[in-house]
């Protein structure tokens, strides 16, 4: 099996032998979709100024990353929705750089807002896992890695906005950890095309795998789904 297509099109990666790279296996699999709040990715959301929202419409993220959850869910490998939501006082909210200092002075990600929710067409199944955090990293804070060790995950495979932060910040955290991690580039996004490919080129393929939905969609309808 082998990851070839649009991501190699556009972006010059090689193909290349997924089974000779990591072990994908259901059992040892978990989908990460992290930060698709409404303040985060809707258009009316309350950092759509940023830029994010803008380029989760023109990247078409939202199906992508539909298909994606749809694949994996029939291979039976574990959802695991990260969010990001802050108390209303703020006072949970870091001032040590400026992106913290930026959201601390905003009305955004607040407990239990619209803001702060998963996107309508993203929502969580039953079956799905949440974690919540306050920082950059699904990592950072979380029982996310006691989550992913009870359940014997060793493979990870990322999607969610931004590229550049919670992506990018994972990954780091996640290969430091010792999983083996895939980012799916079609189901990420930054606050521009500029900031997302400079990611995706220059920095993620030094932490995880780079590779499109079509091509993790097409591998674990091959494989055999987890008991």
């Amino acid at each position: 099996m082998r990851w070839v297509g649009g991501l190699g099109a556009g972006l010059g990666f090689r193909s290349f032998d997924v089974r000779a790279m990591v072990k994908v296996e259901p059992k040892t699999t978990a989908l990460l979709v992290m930060d698709c709040q409404n303040d985060i990715i809707h258009e009316r959301g309350g950092l759509a100024p940023w830029g994010f929202a803008a380029q989760v419409k023109e990247r078409n993220l939202i199906a992508s990353i539909n298909k994606t959850i749809a694949a994996s869910r029939q291979a039976r490998i574990p959802v695991i929705y990260v969010i990001v939501a802050y108390r209303q006082d703020r006072s949970d909210v870091l001032e040590n750089c400026s992106f913290f200092s930026a959201v601390k002075g905003m009305p955004v990600l607040e407990e239990g807002s619209w803001g702060a929710a998963i996107h309508d067409e993203l929502r969580p199944q039953p079956e799905d896992l949440l974690v919540v955090k306050k920082r950059i990293s699904a990592f950072a804070g979380t029982p996310l890695e006691l989550l992913l060790r009870s359940l014997g995950r060793t493979t990870l495979v990322l999607t969610g906005v931004a590229t550049s932060f919670v992506i990018e910040g994972t990954a780091r955290d996640a290969c430091d950890a010792g999983y083996h991690v895939v980012v799916l580039e079609d189901c990420c996004a930054g606050s521009s095309e500029e900031m997302h490919r400079f990611s995706v080129e220059k920095i993620l393929p030094h932490l995880a795998m780079i590779a499109g939905s079509k091509d993790w969609i097409g591998l674990v309808r091959g494989l055999p789904p987890s008991d």
